[in-house]
């Protein structure tokens, strides 16, 4: 098996791996359902939309005993604000059975309970995604056996770039993957390092756990620690349901802290008390709940920096420091911005439904010299927004980037007027071809989306064919 094979089983088992989502009123009848959800089960989205979801999917017990819907945990969670979690049995269109793993969120508004979220997950799929991902582990490492490199971690984040300080970072990742070593991600915003949290996880023994987000940066200072452990009914003004925090959801999986330099000094103290002894309890609960989750934390500001100035705790930061991988920005891998280019325009097709062509010797010339400011994010946004402009079988363009000084040739140049009849004469030479090197857009002098407009604005038709 080749390595590129390896990599789009990859991507292909993570693409698979999705949980299901639907949302449901209080009465339990579905008001959104989810295309991952609608794979699993079968069911077309006008079997379940309106109707009582249950009877749809959740109507028998694993032997086939009736399963009344007032007994069903989804169900009662909807009506009574409580949150619920279970492990049974879910039915697909064609009679067949799957069992699965759910938790429901209810939704609560001005103290009413409307209904409900359930993520559940499909753990005979699991199962088989499992079993699969560990063969094309030990597959990566047959192949990385006979290369020339003895460590086969460095090959997990190749798409994402071949550069030697890029390898660098993914050889540190596909060291520390396998152990439950804390670990935190530095770079700039844009850099990947949500990305790479996902790596971490899908490489450690835990990627059949669930992996939990949490950006603390988008967290108001007063919700951080109910976010983060969770809070029961009545501990606080509005608290009208219980709520399961992040750290309880992660289970034993993954818990990825983003923007952890954004924390509020209270918080940094309650989140060192879990990091050294492992145990939380839930706001207003004086239950003890044992955290099993690997942390893995993100920043794009220098922690060392904040210690010094009192506004990040010294002992929060050794306890996330065991384990640090700084991401480069985009400038200083700059060989690796065609490759990731030609990766953004090949997902941004698929998107788009159509065929791009790649970028001209010029536009591949400024990307490669923009400085980046965005990293990565940057990158794909601005070849989505080429891509978005551009028609069929023409190179992409370029918009102007961030801080760009380049020369007035290589920007977008505003086209002269063209009136009526000097627009038919170009479409006329160019049998109504907008497009292409011999279309009339190229005649005329301007972007064929340009052309397009006119046309509609000064009712410029293609006549029909003489019959």
């Amino acid at each position: 098996m080749s390595l590129e094979q390896l990599r789009s089983r990859i991507d292909r088992l993570l693409d698979q791996s999705a949980d299901g989502l639907y949302g449901v009123d209080r009465e339990g009848r579905a008001t959104l359902v989810t295309p991952s959800l609608m794979a699993m089960t079968g069911h077309s989205l006008d079997d379940v939309m309106g109707r009582a979801i249950h009877d749809v999917v959740h109507h028998s017990h694993e032997n086939g005993a009736h399963y009344p819907r007032h007994e069903c945990p989804i169900f009662t969670a909807c009506r009574t604000g409580q949150v619920g979690h279970a492990r049974e049995t879910f039915w697909r269109k064609d009679g067949t059975s799957f069992p699965v793993e759910f938790a429901t969120t209810p939704i609560i508004e001005r103290g009413e309970v409307m209904g409900g979220i359930v993520v559940l997950r499909d753990l005979e799929r699991r199962g088989e995604l499992k079993r699969e991902l560990d063969s094309t582990a030990r597959d990566w490492h047959a192949l990385a056996a006979g290369g020339p490199s003895p460590v086969p971690r460095k090959k997990v984040a190749a798409p994402m770039g071949t550069s030697k300080v890029w390898m660098a970072a993914m050889d540190m990742v596909g060291r520390v993957a396998p152990v439950d070593t804390t670990v935190l991600l530095c770079g700039e915003s844009g850099t990947g390092k949500e990305l790479v949290a996902q790596t971490l996880h899908d490489l450690s023994p835990r990627r059949g756990r669930p992996l939990v987000k949490i950006n603390c940066g988008a967290i108001p200072a007063g919700l951080i620690e109910s976010e983060l452990f969770g809070h029961e009914r009545g501990a606080f003004t509005g608290a009208s349901a219980q709520r399961i925090g992040r750290f309880e959801q992660a289970e034993d999986g993954t818990l990825f802290l983003d923007e952890v330099g954004e924390l509020p000094l209270d918080a940094q103290a309650k989140l060192l008390r879990v990091l050294q002894e492992r145990e939380f309890e839930r706001v207003g609960g004086g239950r003890t709940i044992i955290s099993r989750a690997r942390i893995v934390a993100a920043t794009n500001r220098d922690l060392a920096a904040l210690v010094e100035r009192g506004e990040f705790r010294s002992d929060l930061f050794y306890r996330l420091h065991v384990f640090p991988i700084r991401l480069p920005p985009l400038r200083d891998r700059r060989e690796d911005i065609p490759l990731l280019a030609r990766h953004f325009v090949e997902k941004v097709q698929h998107k788009l439904g159509r065929r791009l062509d790649g970028f001209s010797p010029e536009s591949e010339r400024r990307l490669v010299a923009h400085h980046w400011p965005g990293n990565v994010r940057e990158l794909e946004n601005v070849i989505e927004h080429a891509a978005v402009m551009s028609d069929e079988g023409v190179p992409l363009v370029l918009p102007p980037l961030i801080g760009e000084s380049a020369p007035q040739s290589a920007l977008p140049v505003k086209p002269p007027p063209h009136d009526r009849e000097a627009i038919v004469v170009a479409l006329r030479e160019a049998q109504w071809k907008i497009t292409g090197s011999r279309g009339a857009a190229a005649a005329l002098g301007i972007h064929p989306n340009t052309l397009r407009y006119r046309m509609r604005q000064l009712g410029v038709q293609r006549p029909a064919p003489s019959t």
